[in-house]
């Protein structure tokens, strides 16, 4: 195990090296957390530590740290299946996301180039309940903070857009909102969907009328503390309460060729895509 360890440090540094001409994504899969990516710009160091996440101390490595300019990543060895490199493949004109994209929708809505809780497109950002801002650990009734049971109503709006439960709002500022039902099916009615894989992740492209692009990745969900289905579909959160069942909300539901809006438990971690005007 050090003997990996160390060799891994030792490619880490060439391959980061060897790309260093261009933006590069660092991408490990984790059998708890699926699949994460880091940009190469905002990883300071990855080393291993002797101390495993309850803070004892073993003879050999047992965790992986990713140390970034803001927080640290920590992540036990025996769960990490693999590790690779990519380099991004930009679609945005820099590298300041997000923007907001124009896509030629008759409403004049734009929408985000990246997921919330995402710094750049194929990355596949954070997993949130409905309605909450923030991620966690496990997403269950039991951790959701607006119920305490699966058809308890949730009283925290029918729409929450611009509102302090609205996750991007919270998150990227007041000039973007969640998608609204409205908003999503817009999309899906004006533009057209290409199953694609850029810098190494599955996901989909969006093509709109005037010829402007976004991709979305496909990260799955988070159920309990695992993720499912990630590379496969993506579940995009709207704003919006399925009022005929107060306990369900609208998402988009993405494959690889197809998308659809459907409902389903407020307590779920979904994805979110921000829109702005």
């Amino acid at each position: 195990m050090k003997r990996l360890s160390l060799s891994f440090l030792i490619l880490f540094a060439m391959v980061c090296g060897a790309m260093a001409q261009n933006e590069a994504m660092y991408v490990y899969r984790n059998s708890n957390l699926g699949k994460l990516t880091f940009l190469k710009s905002e990883i300071d160091s990855v080393v291993c530590s002797q101390v495993d996440l309850q803070g004892q101390r073993h003879e050999e490595y047992v965790v992986q740290e990713i140390w970034t300019r803001d927080s640290v990543y920590r992540t036990l060895l025996s769960t990490i299946d693999s590790v690779s490199f990519a380099t991004v493949v930009n679609i945005c004109p820099d590298a300041h996301h997000p923007h907001a994209v124009d896509l030629g929708l008759p409403s004049g809505t734009k929408w985000a180039c990246c997921n919330v809780g995402a710094p750049f497109p194929e990355a596949f950002g954070g997993f949130y309940a409905w309605g909450e801002t923030w991620q966690k650990d496990s997403y269950n009734r039991y951790t959701y903070a607006y119920t305490e049971d699966w058809i308890d109503e949730v009283k925290i709006g029918e729409d929450i857009a611009g509102t302090s439960y609205d996750v991007a709002h919270v998150l990227m500022g007041d000039a973007w909102r969640m998608p609204t039902v409205e908003d999503q099916k817009e999309l899906m009615d004006n533009c057209s969907l290409q199953e694609t894989q850029r810098s190494g992740m599955n996901g989909v492209l969006v093509t709109g009328p005037n010829g402007n692009q976004i991709f979305f990745p496909l990260p799955g969900y988070r159920n309990y503390d695992e993720v499912e289905t990630q590379g496969y579909y993506g579940f995009y959160w709207s704003s919006m309460l399925n009022t005929d069942y107060g306990y369900r909300s609208y998402y988009l539901y993405l494959g690889r060729d197809f998308w659809y809006s459907s409902d389903n438990y407020c307590s779920s971690g979904y994805s979110v895509r921000g829109v702005s005007k």
